[in-house]
């Protein structure tokens, strides 16, 4: 799985399940609201939280690169048992495309190497980290058999399929 982890630092805001959604919490490149009977729960750019709002402040956000099928069964499972074992706390969210999880700013060291340990793939929303995927990629397919990859960047995909390494005699 590739994972790539959010520029901002969020919050986790607990509000009175009859409060009004503020306006403060709609903008940023990722919130989510959720209303229950007995909560209003609000994950936004910690940023936009006012002080001395009841908030958990101090999280990064990994977004699974999808979109994952709705009928897929075991993503998130698979991700958080591996952070569960490095002892990271996490924060799941769920849409219909993809899975984001949450883990505490302090944990992000622990949480890279228990994703990477795991075979997953960790990059920074930045141009850098993406050419440095894609170079590892690409050295993986000359230095082994031809295999294919797919690489998603910013809501577009590529999908790289190596012809055959002829041999010469």
């Amino acid at each position: 799985m590739i994972f790539t982890l959010l520029a901002d630092t969020f919050a986790i805001v607990r509000m009175r399940a009859s409060d009004a959604i503020p306006e403060w919490a709609t903008g940023g490149p990722f919130v989510s609201i959720t209303r229950t009977a007995d909560e209003l729960s609000i994950v936004c750019r910690e940023a936009s939280v006012p002080a001395g709002t009841h908030a958990d402040r101090g999280w990064r956000c990994l977004k699974l690169e999808g979109p994952i099928p709705l009928d897929t069964i075991g993503v998130a499972a698979g991700f958080t048992s591996v952070l569960a074992k490095a002892g990271v706390s996490v924060f799941p969210i769920a849409t219909y495309d993809t899975d984001y999880v949450l883990v505490q700013e302090e944990f992000m060291g622990v949480a890279q190497q228990a994703l990477g340990t795991a075979g997953h793939a960790l990059i920074s929303d930045d141009d850098e980290s993406w050419r440095k995927l894609i170079d590892a990629c690409v050295d993986g397919v000359m230095t082994s058999k031809p295999v294919a990859f797919q690489i998603f960047h910013r809501g577009c995909s590529t999908r790289y399929s190596p012809q055959p390494l002829r041999s010469e005699v």
